[in-house]
């Protein structure tokens, strides 16, 4: 996907599948951090808060199947085996 000009909508609707699939898990306090014009290596930061760790492991996983339905590829997920944070 690296030849394919990307799009403004595409990192925007990313987030919006990305929040969805968390508040499916019961994710609370959503907030998407627009870091285009601060880094190179992420389009949005999403910060969502859980209230125990498999609650915060079901809802990384709802995230990365809904990713991953839409044809995205994770480039790597921190933080599964402990899930205090993801």
């Amino acid at each position: 996907r690296e030849d394919e000009p990307m799009t403004e909508a595409e990192p925007k609707q990313k987030a919006r599948w990305s929040v969805d699939a968390a508040l499916d898990r019961k994710a609370e306090r959503p907030v998407v951090l627009d870091m285009r014009s601060l880094t190179f290596y992420a389009d949005t930061f999403i910060l969502l808060t859980g209230r125990s760790d498999r609650q915060v492991r079901a809802i990384a996983e709802g995230v990365l199947e809904t990713l991953h339905a839409h044809g995205e590829k994770q480039l790597g997920v921190e933080g599964m085996d402990d899930a205090a944070w993801v």
